[in-house]
C-alpha cells in the first residue's frame, strides 16, 4: 500500500501563507515557538528563521514537518472538543476513607496502609488531599522506580523541584529527613513496586522525623507487610500500622455523585454503571461513560444503556457487557 506523506512541493506563496498560519495558531493557542519545536520536530534555530523567511536550508521539508503538526493539531482539536470533559474530584465514600487514613497517619505521626483494587480511587483522593494539604510529600514507585536510590531521588526531586545533586544514599537520605518531622506527611504510592530495602529505608525516615507515612497500592502491600508479619525481616513496618484501608472493589455508592459531575443522570444508566462498576472498576465506569457520551452525540440520541454497552466492549469486555 501507498502511504500518502501529505504535500512534497510549496510555491513561494504557499510558504507565506503557511508561515502566516503557523504564527496565527501560535497567537490564538498561546503557543511558544520552543513548544511548537518540541511538537513539529524543526530545531527551534531552524524553525525560528523559516518563520521569518530566512531560512536557506531545505524549506520545503521543513514546510512538511510544519504541515504536518497543523494537521496532527486540527485532528487532535476535534477530538478533544468532541470528547465530554473527565469528571471533577467529588468526595465519594472511597475518597471519604482514603483521606481519613492519610489525615490520621498526618496528624498524629501514624502509619497508614491504604490497599485496593487498580481503579477503584485511591491515587485520585490523595492526589486531591495532596493539593489541599500543606507538608505533605510523595513519591509513586514503579518497576523503575522501586530501589532505595530511586525513592530517595523521587523524595528529593519533589521536595526541592530539582534533581538530587547528592552522590551517596546517606547523603540523600539525611536531606529528606532534615525537610520534614512533625506535623508531615509522606506518601508513597503503589508501594507494591517497592523492594525490601526501600521499604525499611522509608519506615526509617518515618521514625527518625516522627512524620506520618502512608503506604497506598494494591493488595501485595498488605500481603507483604502482613502476610510476612511472622518473617522478623517485615516486624517493623508490621508493628507500624495503626489504620488500614482495604478497598476490596468499587463503592457502588461511589458511582452515582462521580456521574452527576459529568451531566449524567438518568437511573438506568446509572444503575448499568454501577453494574459495571461491581465487576471492573470506577476507573473503568468512568471511561465506557466517556466513550458512551460521544457515541450517543454521533447518533444524536440521549445516552442510555445500549451507548454504555457499546463502549463497554470497545475496551475489550464483550463477555460482560
Amino acid at each position: 500500500m501507498n502511504i500518502d506523506h501529505g504535500k512534497r512541493t510549496w510555491s513561494e506563496a504557499e510558504l507565506d501563507e503557511l508561515r502566516t498560519f503557523v504564527r496565527e495558531q501560535m497567537s490564538a493557542a498561546s503557543i511558544s515557538q520552543a513548544q511548537v519545536s518540541r511538537a513539529s520536530g524543526v530545531a527551534a534555530a531552524t524553525l525560528s528563521q523559516f518563520l521569518s523567511g530566512n531560512y536557506a536550508g531545505d524549506n520545503m521539508k521543513i514546510a512538511g514537518q510544519l504541515s504536518r503538526w497543523l494537521d496532527a493539531r486540527h485532528r487532535e482539536t476535534e477530538v478533544l472538543e468532541a470528547a465530554p470533559p473527565e469528571p471533577t474530584f467529588v468526595m465519594t465514600p472511597t475518597a471519604t476513607k482514603v483521606i481519613n487514613a492519610l489525615q490520621h497517619a498526618q496528624v498524629l505521626g501514624d502509619m497508614a496502609l491504604i490497599v485496593g483494587q487498580p481503579g477503584v480511587g485511591k491515587s485520585a483522593a490523595a492526589r486531591q488531599y495532596v493539593a489541599k494539604t500543606p507538608r505533605v510529600v510523595t513519591a509513586t514507585a514503579s518497576p523503575a522506580v522501586r530501589t532505595v536510590s530511586a525513592i530517595l531521588a523521587t523524595l528529593i526531586t519533589n521536595i526541592s523541584g530539582r534533581a538530587p545533586t547528592y552522590r551517596v544514599r546517606v547523603e540523600c537520605t539525611n536531606f529528606i529527613r532534615s525537610q520534614l518531622g512533625d506535623g508531615w506527611l509522606l506518601v508513597i504510592d503503589e508501594a507494591q513496586w517497592c523492594d525490601f530495602e526501600a521499604l525499611e529505608e522509608i519506615r526509617a525516615i518515618h521514625d527518625a522525623t516522627r512524620c506520618g507515612l502512608a503506604l497506598m497500592g494494591n493488595a501485595q502491600v498488605l500481603s507483604r507487610i502482613e502476610g510476612a508479619a511472622r518473617d522478623p525481616a517485615y516486624a517493623q513496618l508490621f508493628g507500624r500500622a495503626g489504620w488500614r484501608v482495604r478497598l476490596n472493589k468499587s463503592d457502588a455508592n461511589d458511582v452515582p455523585p462521580v456521574l452527576e459531575t459529568m451531566g449524567v443522570t438518568a437511573p438506568e444508566v446509572v444503575a448499568y454503571c454501577q453494574h459495571i462498576a461491581d465487576r471492573d472498576s470506577l476507573r473503568v465506569v468512568i471511561k465506557v461513560v466517556r466513550s458512551a457520551l460521544m457515541l450517543s452525540r454521533a447518533a444524536r440520541q440521549d445516552l442510555n444503556p445500549n451507548h454504555l454497552a457499546a463502549a463497554y466492549r470497545q475496551l475489550g469486555d464483550t463477555a460482560r457487557a
